[in-house]
């Protein structure tokens, strides 16, 4: 029944509707009128709203969603509305209270401050708490309790301290110590006050005039002189005035005017204390006691605790005042001071190696040598000329006699030092023996001495013979000069200084010419540099043969330098045919390694023809720059590129509404803020109204952006990202 009266409701809806444009829809069980404010009203008591229900899958195939469109998502049990870019979350699932705080979601929440302050929810329910001390940083005073009348002070940076309250009167705040923190003391009035006491301050200046003076009774008075002739009274005083008047009292002389401001009869052998307004007096003392202040600052008296009540020493002069007191006499029991009874030392005994006569004046002696263990030697006598050494531990023993000008040598575990047999003589000199002492011989030419005497000491500065004998084989060394033509048929070796051919002569220097086939060699695996220096002409290699020209061939690992400090041209293949230059070796498993100076390395830097790297049929990798990015690339003259980075990352991102983005992050090492970067993406991964864009966001980090511009919902998944970075 309740079906057909809402679909007939439905129908008289729909063709009527030109008839309530102007006015809500309302749907009960009863006939109702809807609100005027409302544009649709539902009413019952027994009956709920069911809005659309949905999945989180079915909400995003929505196409084009309205701003403000609701739905109920079964995914999550949320009210879910569209907020022209993105669905939120409307009302909570679980609870009726809040259920998301700070972006976290659930029932229950606790956030802490990381100290002490909390703030816990449960449902619609938030609890802020506090836990321990708030420390002076975060405005509070780190103390977790004071007492009644203490003063905080800060005895540190960032750190607040109690001060208790002193009880005891007459004490005042004052700072103290290195630290000048505040403690309760006595005024000190050696060096705690400064200035001079004001007038005000002696009977509130009451009768001081410049012809007053302060009395002894606490008064400015007049000194005496020619006498009175009037005498006034005011307060408690009357005078009846006149040169003899009589001065009365009445009332009760005030505190200030150094009275008591009591009537009441006082005792004897109390003391008075002011009790505020006036003084009262305290309970009776105690016969024969010190007077001290009791916890509240209250005289009383009693016994004085010597442990805790005084300080100091106390002087002789305090004990039976000194009398008899002297360096030979002590304090007795009796109160008295004396010299104590006694006789002296009766006997005194003694052990080796000392010895005592005994009796009240005995004689002390040594009778045996003094042990090692007392610092003696346990020795009776030594021999002259000998010395000291240990035998062995705790046991010193006398040498036998050390000649003179002799050289001493140790004697081994158990034994003394001892001389060596001989002084050698004025042509011997002392040898090593690893097998014993040394000994004195003389010196071996062929045993004891290596290396060659210089000729600055009078040698020949050679192993060999200084001089030429043709006739027979040997090495000559020093300058030799050739006068006339030299024909040496079995070759010349020369080893130690330069061999100079034709170094200042204007004719020919000729090698292995004529009609000779052997090979010349300049040089060998461990020679040193070989500089071949041309003349106003220069220097020509094969200029007319058409054979090979071999420079560090075969196995050679030497390094072959063209060019040297000055500015030069070296030109490699420079005429009109084609030319083929190989740098290193056809091994493709080797390294070519061009190195410039301080200065830059050109390659066809003036030429109009085209510069190719690695064309043909080459598949190798030509690197630009180095991997440390301190180097650079410049293309037509334009800013350095330092390093060309890229890196791949697997990012997966969410599915992301109209005009909105979404953006992850990947890792490419070297990338610095500012660096322009390029993204490539998948084909799965692109859409039609989207597109990606990426900047570095942080030093080896850049973030990758999604953006969705029109079309419906949009969900680029999973795809492998490679990022670009030009370095600068």
């Amino acid at each position: 029944m309740k079906k057909k009266t809402l679909w007939s409701m439905g129908m008289c809806i729909f063709f009527c509707s030109g008839k309530i444009l102007s006015q809500g829809i309302g749907i009960s069980n009863s006939s109702i009128t809807p609100d005027a404010s409302s544009i649709l009203e539902l009413r019952s008591t027994t009956q709920g709203f069911l809005p659309v229900r949905m999945t989180t899958a079915q909400r995003g195939a929505i196409a084009s969603p309205a701003t403000g469109l609701t739905i109920f998502n079964t995914s999550t049990l949320q009210f879910n509305f569209y907020d022209g870019s993105a669905w939120q979350v409307l009302l909570g699932g679980a609870g009726n209270g809040i259920t998301s705080l700070n972006g976290l979601t659930g029932a229950s929440q606790t956030f802490t401050n990381g100290t002490n302050i909390s703030i816990t929810s449960a449902g619609s329910a938030h609890t802020i708490g506090i836990t321990g001390t708030i420390g002076v940083t975060n405005g509070g005073t780190g103390l977790s309790s004071v007492a009644q009348g203490d003063l905080l002070y800060g005895s540190a940076a960032n750190t607040i301290s109690a001060l208790a309250k002193n009880t005891t009167a007459t004490r005042y705040l004052s700072n103290t110590g290195a630290s000048n923190n505040p403690a309760w003391t006595q005024i000190d009035l050696s060096n705690g006050v400064t200035g001079n006491l004001p007038v005000g301050n002696l009977n509130s200046g009451t009768g001081a005039s410049a012809t007053t003076f302060w009395t002894g009774n606490g008064t400015w008075s007049t000194p005496a002189g020619t006498g009175v002739t009037s005498v006034t009274g005011s307060g408690n005083i009357a005078s009846s005035g006149g040169t003899t008047p009589n001065i009365t009292f009445t009332g009760t002389l005030p505190i200030a005017n150094g009275g008591t401001n009591s009537s009441t009869a006082l005792n004897n052998n109390r003391v008075m204390i002011s009790s505020g307004g006036t003084i009262a007096e305290q309970s009776a003392l105690t016969a024969s006691k010190p007077m001290r202040t009791d916890a509240s600052g209250l005289p009383t008296t009693g016994n004085t605790d010597l442990s805790s009540e005084v300080t100091g020493n106390l002087p002789v002069g305090n004990l039976n005042s000194g009398t008899l007191a002297s360096a030979t006499t002590f304090w007795r029991g009796d109160g008295t001071w004396v010299t104590p009874a006694g006789t002296g030392v009766t006997s005194v005994t003694a052990s080796s190696p000392l010895s005592s006569s005994g009796g009240t004046t005995p004689n002390i002696t040594i009778t045996s040598p003094l042990p090692v263990t007392n610092g003696g030697t346990a020795l009776s006598s030594g021999t002259s000329g000998g010395i000291l050494g240990f035998t062995a531990a705790g046991t010193l023993a006398s040498s036998a006699l050390l000649t003179a000008n002799a050289i001493m040598i140790g004697g081994g575990a158990g034994a003394t030092p001892a001389v060596l047999g001989s002084l050698g003589t004025t042509t011997s000199v002392l040898h090593g023996n690893a097998a014993g002492a040394p000994t004195f011989s003389a010196v071996s030419l062929t045993a004891d001495v290596t290396g060659i005497l210089p000729v600055a000491n009078g040698g020949t500065g050679s192993a060999a013979q200084n001089y030429v004998d043709l006739t027979t084989a040997q090495t000559a060394a020093g300058a030799k000069t050739w006068s006339n033509l030299g024909t040496f048929n079995a070759g010349i070796t020369s080893i130690g200084a330069a061999v100079n051919l034709n170094a200042s002569s204007n004719f020919a220097a000729n090698i292995n010419t004529g009609t000779s086939t052997g090979a010349v060699s300049i040089g060998n695996s461990s020679s040193g540099l070989i500089s071949i220096a041309s003349g106003a002409s220069g220097v020509s290699i094969n200029d007319a043969i058409n054979n090979p020209i071999n420079i560090g061939t075969s196995t050679s690992t030497g390094t072959i330098s063209l060019g040297g400090t000055g500015a030069q041209t070296i030109s490699i293949g420079n005429g009109a045919a084609a030319k083929t230059v190989n740098l290193g070796s056809l091994n493709t498993t080797s390294t070519t390694t061009i190195l410039s100076g301080s200065g830059a390395v050109n390659i066809n830097a003036s030429n109009n023809q085209p510069t190719n790297i690695n064309t043909g049929t080459s598949t190798g990798v030509v690197n630009l720059g180095n991997s440390t990015g301190l180097g650079g690339i410049t293309v037509g003259g334009g800013a350095v590129i330092k390093q060309i980075l890229s890196a791949t990352a697997s990012l997966n991102f969410p599915a992301t509404g109209n005009g909105a983005s979404n953006t992850l992050t990947m890792t490419v090492a070297g990338a610095a803020d500012g660096d322009p970067v390029f993204v490539g993406v998948p084909n799965s991964m692109n859409f039609i109204n989207a597109a990606y864009s990426a900047w570095v966001s942080a030093a080896n980090t850049v973030t990758v952006q999604f953006s969705n511009f029109g079309g419906g919902n949009k969900n680029p998944g999973i795809g492998t990202v490679r990022a670009t970075v030009f370095h600068y």
